[in-house]
């Protein structure tokens, strides 16, 4: 058991050097940022803890950034502590005996050396360097703000120092989801957090004939009416509305990030759908006219049987015969017309093809009669 806790107490110890590689990665990015931004605490605390996590192997450029960051501190506040530090870690470097800076580390160390050294170091200074519990929260949307325990807003990237253990955050930007994370700092260490914002969608309904056909960017997304507005990837999207017997309907659509677009869609018949409503109300009359001669001619037929008068009931017998022959030629062309015309209807249908949207077996092929 004991040989256990010792164990646990040796892996915690060594945590920084168990760091994974992305996270020093994005520690040494935080500091080269914090370096540009004359944040020289976070860049040299952030550049000593990937010393202490990277151990022997430190890489000669991180003893140079210390370096560095240490002068232009010391240019800055003028501290006794910064000048010997840049002066140490840069004999450090020299001692590598790497080339790619060299003669500038070697030129710089020169002129530190040159400075009257009689003023003594404050000990003490090197506490705000490794004693400080740091975070870096950035973001690839540049006009995030984020908000810290409930704070006031502040603008990403946000590099500050917070007391260790648990913290909430709220990110936030015009266009985009807010994103919420809890987060636990370590003592006296330098965390960096990335976070991603989702663009807000924007979003779109479509008001059209019922029962068309709504494509975006040739997927099936819905027919009309559409039970609620579409939430689709802002910027140019192409919009498709079709229906049987319809001319298609096409259009070019720039849709904002986060706003509401309604789009309204007239539908124009094609000519093939008006010859086949025309043909089908001829042959409606047809029928119609073919349903009442025939009852005319067979209540004339019915009269000619209760005729006394033989003459009465020829004339009754041929007036049916009449109207019997009507009815037949009417009810041809009606049926005919109404045939033609149903045909003409069925196939109707818009000459695009499209891919299966989500629901959607597979794609439809759509002819022109």
């Amino acid at each position: 058991m004991s040989r256990l806790l010792a164990l646990l107490v040796v892996t915690l110890l060594a945590w920084p050097a168990l760091a994974a590689p992305g996270d020093v990665d994005r520690i040494v990015s935080a500091a080269r940022e914090a370096r540009r931004a004359a944040d020289y605490d976070f860049a040299i605390q952030a550049y000593r803890q990937v010393r202490i996590i990277y151990g022997e192997a430190t890489p000669p450029f991180v003893v140079l950034a210390l370096a560095d960051a240490h002068q232009q501190r010391f240019v800055a506040r003028r501290a006794p502590w910064d000048r010997l530090q840049a002066m140490v870690f840069y004999e450090r470097y020299l001692d590598l005996e790497v080339s790619d800076e060299r003669e500038r580390a070697k030129k710089n160390l020169e002129q530190l050396a040159a400075l009257d050294g009689r003023t003594k170091a404050d000990a003490t200074a090197a506490a705000v360097d490794t004693r400080a519990t740091r975070v870096a929260i950035r973001s690839a949307v540049l006009s995030a703000e984020v908000r810290i325990d409930g704070g006031k807003l502040q603008p990403v990237p946000l590099r500050t120092t917070l007391t260790p253990g648990a913290h909430r955050l709220e990110l936030t930007a015009v266009g985009f989801l807010p994103t919420r994370r809890r987060f636990v700092l370590q003592t006296h260490r330098v965390h960096v957090i990335d976070l991603d914002l989702e663009p807000e969608p924007a979003k779109l309904t479509v008001a059209t004939e019922d029962a068309a056909e709504i494509y975006l960017d040739e997927v099936y997304v819905g027919s009309a009416p559409l039970e609620e507005a579409l939430k689709v990837e802002p910027g140019k999207r192409r919009l498709d509305v079709l229906l049987n017997g319809h001319h298609p309907h096409r259009a070019q659509l720039d849709l904002p990030r986060g706003e509401f677009e309604l789009v309204k869609v007239e539908l124009e018949r094609t000519p093939q759908r008006v010859s086949a409503i025309t043909l089908l109300s001829f042959g409606a009359v047809g029928i119609v006219t073919a349903i009442t001669t025939g009852a005319i001619a067979t209540v004339s037929n019915r009269a000619a049987g209760d005729a006394f008068d033989l003459e009465d009931q020829r004339g009754l017998l041929d007036r049916g015969d009449d109207f019997a022959r009507v009815s037949g030629m009417a009810a041809g062309v009606g049926l005919g017309l109404t045939l033609f015309g149903g045909t003409l209807f069925v196939l109707d249908e818009p000459d695009v093809e499209f891919g299966p949207g989500p629901g959607q077996a597979g794609a439809s092929l759509r002819v022109r009669f």
